[in-house]
């Protein structure tokens, strides 16, 4: 798979109908920035409700792609449900989400949302309160899966996500799935109790 059969399949679903999209990029070693830059292109679909993309291991990827790629996401304004796997991408840092915020504040409309950054070992507390402010701006938000086994955070991104969840009455079911280094079970278990009423899992991985 390369950026020229990319483009050829995204020039087959410019403006068509299509609402959902689920592309599984997994272990292709050739994936890179430009890859990403490619793919940010699927703005012009303009009817996408749902997307789905899987960059499991694909090493290449920095910090500039990521921002690329999402400069395309901030444009499908009828999205509903986002999932994205950056796992083992282990050039991503902080500054791949430093303009969340900003960028992606036009989807506010957001219901579903799965980011997954395990074993991304740059990726720090600062990465998960950029992510959080980002969330805050999401109305109506239902269902939110954020995994990050093996990054440098500490009990201050559990107190970064409680800040922002709690003022969300939309949300139905919490999933977490972070570092046994640097966050304890009483931060957990702290973190748990303050959802009553709301489905939340929380999920140490191995030290």
């Amino acid at each position: 798979l390369n950026e020229i059969s990319l483009i050829s399949l995204l020039d087959n679903l410019w403006n068509t109908p299509l609402t959902s999209l689920d592309l599984n990029l997994s272990f292709c070693r050739g994936i890179s920035d430009l890859t990403l830059f490619v793919l940010s292109q699927f703005r012009l679909i303009t009817n996408l409700e749902s997307l789905s993309l899987n960059f499991n291991d694909c090493k290449s990827i920095t910090d500039k792609g990521i921002l690329d790629l999402f400069q395309g996401i901030s444009q499908l304004l009828k999205l509903r449900s986002l999932t994205i796997c950056f796992n083992y991408c282990v050039k991503i840092t902080d500054e791949s989400l430093s303009l969340f915020n900003e960028m992606l504040s036009s989807l506010s409309q957001i219901e579903n949302l799965s980011l997954s950054f395990d074993f991304c070992t740059l990726l720090t507390d600062t990465a998960v309160r950029r992510l959080s402010r980002w969330i805050d701006k999401f109305k109506n938000i239902k269902e939110l899966v954020l995994s990050f086994s093996s990054c440098k955070l500490t009990e201050m991104s559990l107190s970064f996500l409680e800040y922002t969840l709690l003022k969300k009455k939309s949300i139905e079911y919490v999933f977490l799935k972070i570092p046994c280094k640097g966050i304890s079970r009483d931060d957990v278990q702290s973190f748990k109790r303050k959802f009553k009423g709301i489905r939340c899992v929380v999920v140490q991985s191995p030290c």
